[in-house]
């Protein structure tokens, strides 16, 4: 395929991120694109020149899979592994999972699963082209298998099989009625595959009988009793999974300040709930003027945090303030059998669902005052368990867990040189994200004329001040320092403008994660004498970003930013903090010639 199959094209990512068009914005010849860049994104000579080596590709022509019905595309011949996912999927099905070790003959009977009828019965396809085979796609798949193909006449079913067919119909409806877990997911998948296959074996054998082949009366009647107790077996597991869900669900009393544990830390010891307190749980700055039984709510309780009310003459006094957290996130184990997400151009993507993403290593609590970074030691990050919404919260003593009001969460990526950042706008790992395209955001830039030389970082114009109208994917100003070091290079202006580049404002949330990949350890980045981001001067030198991916085959890597309004600043309110982000102040500072050289 490489050598005899594929020509070298020109691809501009940029555009090819956003369309829905598979070969509008391929070109054959170098001078088409550079026509495109210079025409469509202002593109000067040296940023060209720059571009041109990353975004040229070898693509085979059109091709059709013979296996399936995806349609024909365009594709790399080194990356394209759609052919080796049926051989994949074949591997899986053909592992003798809950199958009885005394059913011989519906095994290896010479004709049971062989022939294309087989073959074709476990494929699994590719309807949106996505390479994001996540085990609740697949489930999902696999029911549709079930349900569209292989389909045995009732006339040729036993009593047993159709009253089975029935009862495993009816469970896989309650099954996929709510998230489970990725171990269950995982094994009611092994338990599909199975009845699947052994279905299209079934299939087989009854149509090879009809022609008159070599099947007895006794191999159909094995394999059939082969298919009923792989269907029970899916069942009886699917039904324990129901009564230990049952068994388990009771109130959750919520985490106190004894049994707040670190992410991952099992609780092996909880006692009874010792019940209602007779004191009453106080919010954050409410006194307990009224002392005495009350039947609310237990010792356990987590409450949110309220704020004191400043007087007039200390609140011009208070600075802005709010808490944060930088998780980094991890996804694509490598002994995982979930696919990497890419996009039509083979673009690594981040996860589109919780699936994707197996655990995230908290950063220390963090409090921003004007200008200042600093621990927030009284805080902790607190996720209950994996896949669920996290907290920051505080002991406030007497037994209370305070947890500030979240602002915002975001998720930064850096994917590769082509695509530099991808923005998810909530946490991902606790939400199934079923629109790619309108999920993932590349970084963007807001210009307002109130802020000459400002560029406000943004994913899209649901995110910024409802009277602006216009986002671009450059800065607004020239001679930006913050340039590779922050903001990647594709996003230097093609034709520089009169006005001096002031720096960035817009999503903190953006911005904080943008930060986040300059250095393995979040701690240098934020805290201390020589972090990065001081009095909002970014001090992160000349270079890229350490943990940028330097090219297309290294896994994109990944920040959760989650920002709190700060309870013990009265004036850490949602007004002062959107006015912080899109007033027209600068939030990242240009360094100057000799601190920006110094790093």
């Amino acid at each position: 395929m490489n050598s005899q199959h594929s020509k070298e094209r020109w691809v501009c990512d940029e555009c090819t991120f956003e369309s829905a068009q598979d070969d509008e914005f391929i070109f054959d010849n170098q001078q088409r694109w550079e026509s495109h860049m210079r025409s469509s994104h202002q593109c000067s000579d040296d940023l060209l020149t720059f571009l041109g080596s990353m975004s040229k590709r070898t693509l085979s022509e059109l091709a059709e899979c013979p296996l399936c019905k995806r349609p024909p595309r365009r594709m790399r011949p080194d990356q394209d592994d759609h052919i080796a996912e049926h051989l994949h999927s074949w591997a899986l099905r053909a592992l003798p999972w809950n199958l009885s070790p005394n059913d011989e003959v519906s095994c290896d009977s010479p004709n049971a699963g062989s022939g294309s009828e087989i073959a074709r019965s476990d494929m699994v396809e590719d309807e949106d082209n996505s390479k994001a085979a996540t085990i609740s796609e697949t489930i999902e798949r696999e029911i549709t298998h079930w349900k569209h193909e292989n389909h045995i006449p009732v006339g040729q079913r036993s009593n047993r099989l159709h009253t089975l067919t029935n009862d495993l119909r009816d469970i896989l409806l309650k099954w996929i009625a709510r998230t489970r877990l990725d171990t269950q997911n995982e094994k009611v998948l092994h338990h599909l595959m199975s009845i699947n296959q052994t279905r299209a074996q079934l299939y087989c054998a009854s149509q090879a009988d009809m022609e008159g082949n070599e099947f007895t009366a006794q191999q159909l009647d094995d394999i059939e009793a082969n298919l009923c107790e792989t269907i029970e077996l899916g069942i009886e597991y699917m039904n324990e999974a129901f009564g230990e869900e049952d068994r388990n669900r009771a109130p959750d009393p919520g985490p106190s300040h004894d049994s707040v544990k670190a992410f991952g830390e099992e609780d092996r010891n909880r006692g009874p709930d010792p019940g209602p307190s007779h004191r009453s749980v106080r919010a954050f700055g409410e006194e307990d003027r009224n002392q005495g039984p009350d039947p609310g709510p237990s010792h356990h309780s987590v409450k949110p945090a309220t704020k004191a009310k400043s007087s007039s003459s200390s609140r011009s006094r208070i600075g802005l303030s709010f808490i944060f957290v930088v998780n980094r996130l991890a996804f694509y184990d490598p002994d995982s059998p979930l696919d990497w997400c890419r996009d039509k151009w083979m673009n690594v993507l981040p996860p589109k669902d919780l699936f994707g993403y197996s655990t995230e290593y908290p950063s220390r609590v963090m409090r921003y005052y004007d200008g200042a970074v600093t621990p927030a030691d009284d805080y902790i990050w607190y996720r209950p368990n994996w896949n669920q919404p996290g907290y920051i919260l505080q002991d406030a003593g007497d037994g209370v867990m305070i947890h500030a009001t979240d602002v915002s969460s975001r998720a930064v990526f850096a994917c590769n040189p082509h695509l530099p950042i991808v923005v998810i706008p909530e946490d991902p790992t606790t939400n199934v994200l079923s629109n790619q395209k309108k999920i993932m955001h590349a970084l963007h830039f807001a210009h307002t004329h109130n802020a000459e030389g400002i560029s406000f970082a943004t994913m899209g114009m649901d995110h910024v001040p409802p009277s602006w109208d216009m986002l671009v994917r450059h800065l607004n100003g020239r001679g930006s320092r913050l340039i590779p070091s922050l903001v990647p290079p594709t996003y230097a202006p093609s034709s520089p403008p009169a006005r001096q580049s002031r720096g960035l404002a817009g999503d903190l949330g953006v911005l904080l994660g943008m930060m986040a990949f300059s250095r393995e350890n979040v701690d240098e980045v934020f805290l201390g004498r020589h972090a990065l981001w001081r009095s909002r001067v970014w001090l992160g030198g000349d270079r890229s970003p350490k943990l940028y991916p330097k090219d297309v085959v290294t896994p994109p890597v990944g920040f959760l930013v989650v920002i709190c309004l700060d309870p013990e600043n009265p004036e850490s309110t949602p007004e002062r903090l959107h006015d912080f982000q899109w007033g027209g102040s600068t939030i990242v500072k240009e360094p100057s010639s000799s601190s920006s050289s110094r790093r």
